[in-house]
């Protein structure tokens, strides 16, 4: 109580309230006794401006996050205020903002109370301006909302919408509000699309606004929009709004500041920057050093956050002292803060456990795992996984003969007991538990692979998989990248449990080896881009996927929370709720068939039809695939699969290029290929002896490019192209009869000087300097092929739009950009000015059947280096929207180099070579000539540029070939006609 006083007294003084007296005593004696109060605020009855002030001093408490003065405060003022203050607009905003203050205080009841007490205030009213009947009508709803899981909130809300369009318009800046706050509600309730689709509302009318004044309405939309994808796990759509949000309100509050620093410093953290999460953290903390207490969530927030940078970037003990700093603060209230204590003693735990530490890390995780039985069961599954899953390991690392009983102990606690239900998986509506159940199980099941016991291993590898399938086409973003650690665990299970699975026969185990490679394969490519694109990919109105998501997230919802014996009413409210969620896809689906493909076809080619397709086509294939353990290769080669485990013991190669090394600096010469690519000699020897492989890398392995390792001789290794995975490659539609062949090659505004590129071959593809090399590129391969040149003032973004459906060859010599943290604004620059940028998510919706693209220019075939990340790239793109190969580069190709390649390529191809003969014998040509310095030879310079797709020869069309046949219709058109008049003549002739 003592320390509420002078602040309150300050508040008072500031807000012109005027009681009698502004000494500490008398503000003293007014806390100690209420009824003192009660006699000063009778004023308030004759004079209700003071209650105006009083509420700027409750709303100033309630900014600044000083609730519980403000609740103080309340209680003084109420009881004068209910009773002896006639209806009024002052009135009403005090419940307001009072109501405001217990909702953040997560007492929604008494909210709602409040909020009902100011809307029948102002519904006694004479007349209302529509401003406070909107503010207080939409805490009202959301309070309810809050209280009551039935309350249809969306039909009341959109009649709030409704009055304010037919009163306002539709521009008005109260939909800004009101769009804003629908959109928190359904954040607040989990159903993340729906409040996305609200809050985009919201800003759509933010951005008709020229009123500067509206600014601070921006909070809602951004810092929601931020949380909300945020939720979904798609940081890189996060951190825009949480940026925009810090740019244009960091001055208002401190408070507000500090929170977007830790919203950006997690985003960050999100797409793998940790560096500058670090800095946001280290701001954040800085703001509020001094005037929060230790033990307030900001600053708890700012330390955890700062320390997961440190343990990402392996300084653990750092990491483990603010962990520490943590505890230290929460042990002042060891009851009320035991969520947070467990949750630090975990995190001390996994750091300790990361850095092998395991003697340390047990006492943490006992700690950890005490303190939470003491919690709901909703916080024990927040915290206690972790715990029990990093126990399991510690115990089979010392072969412990009980490391299943923390096992069983998380099975019991997510399903009630420890019999493994694989079927339960698919039961738990709740993705966050099923996802842990999921884990849980899969852990048991290499548990079984470590002791031997494969045919226990397989079963239960077999039948995750089968759940997961069932799962997967429901799982939402924020869903589907929680699930994806998982995944790589269960592929990697179920692939060493077929691999050692000796008693089943060779060629079911070859055909399930393929199903589980092609499903993994598959998932990664497609459903990564489907679930992180599949709004921009699908011309289908946001709207109804919103709906989709939400219906399917209500009925969980139900089905989760339904009691044993289920309520009719309950059962009845399901039953609708499934068939209009039944009408809505069935809907979808006719509205937008692409959008059913893109989401719920997947196209998984079995072995058969594979070893079928090599053969027709004279390949192997190798297929890599990096698990957590373990990088396995398979070389599948005349009907048989060889494989070749590598333990992942020492992963310097990717520890390196996950700093952002480029790949070519790993691969200075052949022996250092074999080493960085870990590919066994003997596979070496196997791809010797072939004349086409076909090679589907994995993660990182999609950045070295493996003809590296033959580069003593190109002309004996065998023809290399590659495929994101082989059922991708087999289903690949056919192309149309296109014969057009157009070569775009953009002029820049900026020229290179000598500071800029001392030498013509220093110039890489990637930037805005012009490119002298593609110029002279384009019209080289004019010469060899024929086509049409599109270059200064022909080349543009819309000429590649129109020309793009209709080419049978695109080659493309240009700068690119990468945005290795936001993938799908990867661009193609087809100029200097940002309108004639082309996007990677703008290349998925357009219809290229191209029979070959050529992508020469820089970074083309990579995208993010993460694991659990399939690679989305400008190639990938390309392939999407119907190329049948591409022509892609893994890093910053030099312009010199890369028009010698691609003139040589041409050539080649002229010739009647395959694609990537063509290609591999370019490289041959470019390794072999003595014109060029031993300097310009190291893979830097040519070996960046893969091929992808379909390798059949091109059938160029002969450039004179339409000369001569409209040469020859047209002679024959003239015997044609003198024949006719010679048999005409010679008719009359007869007559005559």
């Amino acid at each position: 109580m003592k320390k509420v006083i002078p602040i309150l007294s300050l508040i008072l003084l500031n807000t012109n309230i005027v009681l009698g007296q502004n000494n500490h005593s008398f503000i003293e004696s007014l806390l100690e006794n209420p009824q003192s109060l009660s006699q000063k605020l009778s004023i308030l009855k004759e004079k209700p401006s003071y209650l105006d002030s009083l509420n700027i001093g409750l709303e100033n408490f309630f900014k600044q996050g000083n609730l519980e003065v403000s609740n103080q405060l309340f209680k003084l003022v109420d009881s004068t205020i209910k009773y002896e203050v006639q209806a009024s607009l002052a009135k009403g905003k005090f419940y307001q903002i009072t109501a405001s203050n217990h909702a953040a205080l997560r007492d929604f009841q008494k909210a709602y109370k409040l909020s009902e007490y100011s809307a029948e205030i102002y519904n006694s009213l004479d007349s209302l301006p529509l401003q406070e009947y909107v503010a207080t009508e939409r805490y009202r709803i959301e309070y309810k909302a809050l209280i009551n899981p039935e309350f249809e909130f969306e039909y009341e809300f959109n009649n709030l919408v409704t009055k304010v369009i037919n009163e306002a318009g539709e521009s008005s800046p109260l939909l800004i509000d009101v769009y804003s706050h629908i959109g928190t509600v359904f954040g607040k309730k989990n159903r993340f699309y729906k409040a996305k689709e609200y809050l985009l509302k919201s800003d759509k009318v933010y951005n008709l606004q020229r009123d500067t004044s509206q600014i601070a309405k921006y909070q809602t939309i951004g810092m929601g929009l931020g949380n909300v994808y945020g939720s979904l796990a798609q940081f890189e759509k996060a951190l825009p709004y949480f940026l925009k949000s810090y740019n244009m309100l960091k001055n208002d509050s401190w408070q507000r500041e500090a929170y977007l620093l830790n919203n950006l410093g997690q985003c960050y953290n999100g797409i793998g920057n940790s560096e500058k999460a670090r800095s946001y953290y280290q701001k954040g903390l800085e703001l509020i050093k001094g005037k929060l207490p230790p033990n307030h969530f900001l600053v708890l927030r700012g330390y955890q956050g700062l320390a997961r940078t440190y343990r990402y970037d392996k300084e653990y003990q750092k990491s483990i002292d603010l962990h520490l700093t943590n505890i230290k603060a929460l042990q002042a209230k060891p009851k009320e803060n035991a969520y947070e204590l467990a949750q630090e003693n975990n995190f001390i735990a996994m750091s300790y456990y990361d850095m092998g530490m395991f003697d340390k890390a047990l006492p943490y995780l006992h700690k950890s795992l005490t303190i939470s039985a003491t919690l709901e069961r909703e916080d024990k599954l927040r915290i206690q996984p972790q715990s029990l899953l990093d126990l399991h390991g510690i115990k089979l690392k010392r072969n412990d003969p009980d490391a299943i009983n923390p096992l069983n102990e998380l099975l019991t606690l997510l399903t009630g007991t420890s019999t493994l239900d694989l079927q339960s998986v698919i039961n738990l509506d709740e993705y966050s538990e099923s996802l842990v159940l999921a884990d849980c199980i899969i852990t048991i099941g290499h548990y079984y692979l470590s002791k031997g016991e494969i045919n226990k291993a397989d079963l239960i590898f077999e039948n995750m998989l089968t759940a997961f399938k069932q799962i997967r086409p429901q799982l939402d973003e924020g869903d589907w990248a929680r699930w994806k650690g998982v995944n790589f665990s269960l592929y990697e299970g179920s692939l060493l449990a077929k691999i050692q699975s000796k008693h089943l026969d060779p060629t079911l185990v070859n055909q399930q080896i393929i199903n589980i490679l092609e499903f993994a394969k598959t998932d990664e490519l497609l459903l990564d881009i489907r679930r992180g694109a599949i709004e921009e990919l699908a011309e289908i109105p946001s709207n109804l996927i919103a709906d989709e998501r939400d219906l399917k997230t209500r009925i969980d919802l139900i089905k989760n929370n339904a009691p044993t014996e289920v309520d009719p009413k309950i059962a009845d409210q399901l039953s609708k709720l499934e068939s209009k969620y039944a009408d809505l896809r069935k809907y979808i689906a006719e509205k937008s068939p692409r959008y059913n493909e893109l989401k719920y076809e997947y196209g998984l080619t079995n072995f058969t039809t594979i070893n079928d397709y090599l053969s027709q086509q004279n390949a192997a294939a190798l297929i890599g695939f990096l698990g957590d353990k373990n990088l396995i290769y398979f070389l599948i080669n005349n009907g048989t699969i060889d494989h070749h485990i590598i333990h992942l013991d020492t992963v310097e190669v990717l520890d390196k290029m996950d700093s952002g090394v480029d790949p070519y600096a790993l691969l200075p010469n052949n022996e250092q290929a074999k080493t960085a690519l870990k590919i066994p000699q003997i596979l070496i020897d196997k791809m010797a002896n072939v004349e086409q492989l076909i090679v589907c890398p994995d993660n990182q392995f999609n950045y070295l490019p493996i003809e590296t390792i033959f580069a003593s001789d190109l002309s004996k290794a065998p023809n290399i192209s590659y495929a994101p995975s082989l059922s991708f490659l087999v289903n690949q539609k056919q192309t149309g009869n296109n014969v057009a062949v157009n070569l775009f090659a953009p002029t820049y505004d900026k020229s290179a000087t000598f500071d800029e590129a001392p030498m013509y071959a220093s110039l890489v593809r990637e930037g805005l300097l012009e490119l002298p090399g593609a110029q002279d590129e384009v019209l080289e391969i004019k010469e060899i092929i024929g086509g049409t040149v599109l270059n200064k003032n022909t080349c543009s973004k819309s000429s590649f739009l129109d020309n793009a459906p209709n080419s049978k060859v695109l080659h493309l010599a240009m700068h690119s950009v990468m945005n290795e943290n936001s993938p799908l604004f990867s661009s193609l620059n087809f100029g200097s000015d940002e309108r004639e940028i082309l996007p990677l998510h703008e290349i998925y919706n357009i219809n290229i059947p191209a029979e070959l693209v050529v992508l020469s220019a820089c970074n083309t075939g990579v995208g993010q280096v993460r694991k659990g990340k399939s690679i989305k790239s400008i190639a990938s793109a390309f392939n999407y929207a119907g190329a049948q190969s591409v022509i892609m580069s893994l890093w910053k190709v030099p312009d010199a180099s890369t028009k010698y390649i691609m003139v040589e390529f041409y050539k080649n191809l002229k010739a009647g070579m395959r694609k990537d003969k063509a290609l591999k014998m370019a490289k041959y040509t470019y390794l072999n000539d003595e014109s060029i310095p031993s300097s310009a030879k190291s893979p830097k310079h040519w070996a960046g540029f893969i091929a992808t797709g379909n390798m059949d020869a091109v059938q160029f069309a002969n450039k004179f070939s339409s000369k001569w046949m409209g040469l020859g219709i047209i002679s024959l058109v003239l015997m044609l006609y003198l024949l006719m008049r010679r048999a005409k003549s010679s008719s009359d002739n007869r007559k005559n």
